[in-house]
Order: structure tokens, then sequence, then C-alpha cells
């Protein structure tokens, strides 16, 4: 190693890249020793997404331990300007991944991280099920110290009632699980780059619909993951409800700058 340059834009980890004597850059990400099984748990993640082999993934180079520091080492993604159809074949991609049939159950072979909350992930063979327990009663349990008794109640009826809303997909997608505009990179190639897992099998309209949350992908994108992966008609009327994952994680993390947005869709479906 010849160099080693801190990049900024993180909120979790330190990172840098590193110039090796050949020239070659690679990432690196690091934080305290003790949270060394965030990096495991990426590295596993990134491992299985590229099995599917539809859509670019970073190959992990490695996760371990140097002193009081954990890390993970990645190549370096050089940054680049979109193609002229990138959301088209972003589009393509993505449906391609949620296509690949490789699991029968939801959930993942182990517990691993969203942003720097833990995700559960013990396998389940009920879809709705799965979200009830695994995802929204999770954080909902997390989260008490917001939740006044009116709250809890609807919360509770919402519960109840996941299988009126939620539908039961054809088989079980390997899912990005943290699909916001953040973790989608441009690489030199002009094409899409997905990074920051919180990887596991579930159903595909969480993907799409964590997409949408911070920012809406132009109308192609839909279009093209529509045409070879039909999203259903009525997906727009239960989006909220599988970004209700995400605001209750936020509200976690965060405070309570995510309460409103939170309270908004408990009221939705209530």
């Amino acid at each position: 190693m010849i160099n080693r340059e801190p990049l900024t834009g993180g909120e979790i980890n330190k990172a840098f890249k590193l110039v090796l004597n050949d020239g070659s850059h690679l990432f690196i990400k690091e934080n305290s020793r003790v949270n060394l099984p965030f990096f495991r748990t990426e590295f596993r993640a990134l491992l299985e997404m590229r099995r599917v082999g539809t859509i670019g993934i970073p190959e992990p180079l490695a996760f371990g331990v140097e002193g009081d520091k954990s890390f993970l080492i990645l190549p370096f993604l050089q940054s680049g300007n979109r193609n002229e159809f990138f959301w088209q074949i972003f589009g393509e991609e993505l449906a391609r991944f949620h296509l690949a049939d490789r699991e029968s159950r939801f959930g993942f072979f182990e517990d691993n991280f969203i942003g720097f909350s833990e995700q559960p992930n013990g396998w389940m063979n009920d879809w709705v099920e799965f979200y009830r327990v695994r995802r929204l009663d999770y954080q909902i349990s997390k989260a008490s110290s917001y939740i006044d008794g009116a709250m809890s109640r609807t919360l509770l009826r919402l519960l109840d009632r996941l299988d009126y809303y939620l539908p039961v997909p054809g088989h079980p997608s390997l899912l990005h699980g943290d699909l916001w505009s953040g973790n989608i990179l441009t690489g030199d190639d002009g094409r899409a780059w997905l990074i920051d897992p919180a990887a596991y099998y579930g159903h595909p309209e969480a993907d799409l619909a964590m997409i949408q949350l911070f920012g809406m992908p132009p109308e192609e994108f839909f279009r093209s993951y529509h045409s070879l992966y039909p999203i259903e008609k009525d997906f727009g009327e239960r989006k909220d409800l599988y970004n209700l994952y995400h605001l209750l994680n936020h509200l976690n993390l965060f405070g309570t700058g995510y309460l409103s947005d939170v309270q908004r869709v408990i009221r939705k479906y209530s």
C-alpha cells in the first residue's frame, strides 16, 4: 500500500481508498472491533447476491480485525456517468435478480443488519408471518418509548390484519433489503451497482417500495421491470406498509423526526 485516502459520505463507518503499489485501488470500511459481525454479514450477503449474477454487485475481498478495528475490503468502485439506458437496464437487471428462484423459505441463513440496527432473519414458510414477526413487530418493540397507548392498539390491529393487505409471492426472492437511492451507485460502465445490502429472501415488492421511499425512479425503470416481472396493479396501495418497516427503523436510529411519518402510515391502514 502506498496511500490511504479518507472518503466522506458514510454515517456508520469510516471509509478509505487504498492505493496499492501496483496502482490498483481498494475500498475499506472500518469500525470498532466489536462490530466485526456488521462486516461479516455484509461480506456473506454480497457473496449471496453475486451468485445470482444479474446485476452489478461488488465482490467482497476480505473482512477481519486489526488491533481495535474491524474492517471490510471491497474493490474500489470508480464512479461514472449514467449511460443513456441506465434506468431501463437497471429495471431489467433487478427484475431478473428477483426472478431467480433459489430458496423456498423466507428469511436468510443468518441475522444481519439494516443500517446499524440488527435485522432478525430466522427462516419461516409464511411471508406474511415473517413480515409481521421479523420485521414490523421487532421494530415496534424497539420503538416502545415513542408509542403511546392509542398508537399501540392501532398497531396491534394492523399486525392482526396483515393477511388482508399483503399478497404471497410465487416464490421467495433474494432482496437487497435496503434499496434506497444512496445504495445505488453508477459505475464507470455507466450501469447500476448495488452496495450496503440488508439481504434476505422475501417479496420483491419490499425492494420496489424501498426504492421509492426517499426519491422516485423514472417511469422507464418500472416499465422495464414490469416487462419481465409484472408489478401487480394494487401494489401502490400497500407500498407504504412495506416502508413502515424502514420508517420504524429510522425512528429507532435517529429519533422523533420520523415519528410523524410512522403515524401517517399507521393511520392510512387503521
